[in-house]
């Protein structure tokens, strides 16, 4: 009799204990996010920088007939050569992310968001929810096709985790349809994604690619004053940077409501940011004299992050619309 009371009374505790909403990332999750992380180009920028280093350490007869080899092939080979490099380097960018976000799994509690990862090594980190100033969403050039998006927090204070970035992910990969239904479960607050965004108008254009292509520009001056031979690849990066500049001016734009500011850009990863109105530390608006005569002028938003501040723009808005989120804020 005495045990079953017990048992009871253990069940009876475990059906008055919460129900956390928690969400985890299975292994194709993990994969998807691992292949259309872009890390390719950090690892392969490490390799590199890995064999300037060894490069001293191999005896010169051994460089010299690898070289000779390498340069007796015919093109195809060295074609192929470099691909089985690139699907490798992919590969171990991939077996990273499986590494660092493997058994992922993020719980909602009253006060604070609890985070645990990690294949080879479990970390935690505690988010406390007082302490969240904003919430983005980034998608870079390889999963916005794919609808894919990645979740971060803007935290004020001191350092959360172990890194002191201007953000810290909350959720490694998601569909961008899934969004509000995920931010609904885990963060209520702010599940305020808008679907419409006032933009900046047209003549915001030149603006945005004369800032992407300034570097470009100045390089390919260089290229055809010195090395003529390689004008050819700075035209390529000329158009892609032009590319680049389009897009930003694209994604620029911004949305208002009773309780949130939500700003959209791109300097390479489109970001979306919810910033709640009563979060915002200061604004400024900022324009030239080219800004006085075309109407327009640059929006500053700050908030609160780990080490100091964090500015957002939203660069070449209408004039009227600068004046309209001043009034909104001082409302």
């Amino acid at each position: 009799m005495l045990k079953e009371n017990r048992n009871l009374a253990t069940e009876e505790k475990v059906a008055q204990e919460p129900e956390y909403p928690k969400r985890t990332v299975n292994n194709r999750d993990l994969l998807i996010a691992g292949a259309t992380s872009g890390s390719i180009g950090v690892i392969i920028g490490l390799f590199g920088l890995v064999f300037s280093q060894i490069e001293n350490l191999i005896p010169d007869h051994v460089y010299d007939v690898t070289t000779r080899w390498l340069l007796a092939q015919a093109l195809e080979s060295l074609v192929i050569f470099a691909l089985v490099i690139a699907i490798i380097l992919w590969g171990l960018g991939i077996l990273g992310s499986l590494i660092k976000y493997g058994k992922f799994q993020i719980i909602r509690y009253e006060k604070e968001l609890f985070i645990t990862r990690g294949l080879l090594e479990k970390k935690q980190m505690t988010i406390p929810l007082k302490r969240i100033q904003a919430v983005g969403i980034e998608e870079n050039f390889i999963r916005q096709p794919f609808g894919l998006a990645t979740i971060y927090v803007v935290i004020a204070g001191g350092e959360i985790g172990t890194t002191a970035d201007a953000h810290t992910l909350l959720f490694p990969v998601i569909r961008k349809r899934k969004v509000e239904e995920f931010l609904n479960d885990i963060l209520p607050e702010y599940n305020q994604v808008p679907h419409h965004y006032k933009r900046v108008p047209v003549r915001a254009l030149p603006y945005y690619l004369v800032r992407s292509l300034l570097i470009p520009i100045i390089l390919l001056i260089l290229a055809f004053i010195f090395t003529p031979t390689i004008w050819i690849y700075l035209t390529v990066l000329f158009l892609l940077f032009l590319t680049l500049g389009y897009a930003r001016y694209r994604t620029a734009g911004y949305h208002v409501d009773d309780q949130f500011l939500t700003v959209r850009f791109r300097v390479f990863n489109k970001e979306t940011i919810l910033i709640p109105k009563k979060r915002i530390q200061a604004i400024e608006v900022i324009h030239h004299f080219l800004h006085r005569k075309q109407e327009l002028a640059s929006f500053k938003v700050s908030i609160l992050s780990k080490q100091s501040g964090r500015q957002i723009w939203i660069k070449e808005l209408e004039q009227q619309d600068n004046d309209y989120l001043i009034k909104w804020l001082e409302r």
